[in-house]
């Protein structure tokens, strides 16, 4: 039996990615949390319990290059050792 893509995993994972972008800024509100914590991994998490494990690879892919694009954090490095 062949899966399809259901409108409603897509939405919900455009849902997470966005919860994965908006959750960082609101727990750098609280000082003693926002040190210690960045809670971008809670919605990849989410995403491949609700809606399976390839939504949450895409989603745990997506998330920080988008956020990482957007925002600057986390910063993306490239190292080419010997080239």
């Amino acid at each position: 039996m062949r899966k399809e893509l259901s409108t409603k995993n897509i939405a919900l994972s455009g849902l997470f990615i966005a919860l994965g972008l908006v959750l960082p800024f609101l727990t750098g509100q609280i000082p003693n949390i926002g040190r210690m914590l960045l809670p971008m991994h809670i919605p990849v998490l989410l995403c491949g319990f609700v809606c399976g494990g390839p939504y949450g690879l895409i989603v745990g892919f997506i998330t920080p290059l988008l956020r990482s694009v957007m925002f600057g954090a986390p910063p993306m490095q490239c190292s080419f050792n010997g080239f």
